[in-house]
């Protein structure tokens, strides 16, 4: 049955610009964090259709997913050149496995806010991937002068909620009603 689910909107604020190293990759094992690549495309589409049967928290159904290659990598190749996005894969012996990715604001009253999504494959949920997932993303932040940080959440994500809460996001808000399932 279909329903409609509150959304929890969280915040982190104070990133600073102490540190001043772009990721360009970062290893641990056979975990490799890095910018996604237009190679990466089809791997991405693979992903997102399996994330999207997987679990009803991320946005996307599974017949929304777009699913050509090139329009993919067009998509890749906007988040490489434009300094307003990014995108981060999480690759385990070369396959994807979990990424982040969003928006900075594009103008001067907004480009010190950033947004993101995350998705990580159920078999890899609690194997650090989110985290360094999430390290990353708020590596990158730091870098490019990001000073909020914001997300979405189902309500009762709690597994999500518990995740964001260790970085220390706070409730700002909800949002009735955001989304149907």
């Amino acid at each position: 049955m279909s329903h409609y689910f509150d959304i929890i909107i969280l915040i982190i604020w104070g990133c600073g610009d102490e540190m001043n190293k772009l990721i360009e990759e970062e290893s641990n094992g056979d975990l490799i964090v890095r910018f996604v690549k237009e190679e990466d495309a089809v791997q991405m589409i693979e992903l997102q259709m399996r994330l999207a049967s997987e679990t009803e928290f991320l946005l996307r159904e599974l017949e929304e997913v777009e699913i050509d290659a090139e329009k993919q990598r067009d998509s890749i190749r906007k988040n490489i050149n434009e300094a307003t996005e990014f995108l981060f894969g999480a690759y385990e012996n070369g396959k994807l496995i979990g990424y982040i990715s969003g928006s900075r604001g594009q103008f001067s009253r907004n480009c010190h806010v950033a947004s993101f999504i995350i998705g990580v494959l159920k078999d890899y949920w609690g194997k650090e991937v989110g985290r360094k997932l999430m390290d990353a993303f708020i590596e990158w932040s730091k870098d490019v002068g990001i000073k909020r940080i914001e997300l979405e959440v189902v309500e009762d994500n709690d597994r999500a909620l518990a995740f964001y809460n260790h970085y220390g996001f706070k409730i700002e808000g909800k949002k009735r009603g955001r989304s149907f399932h």
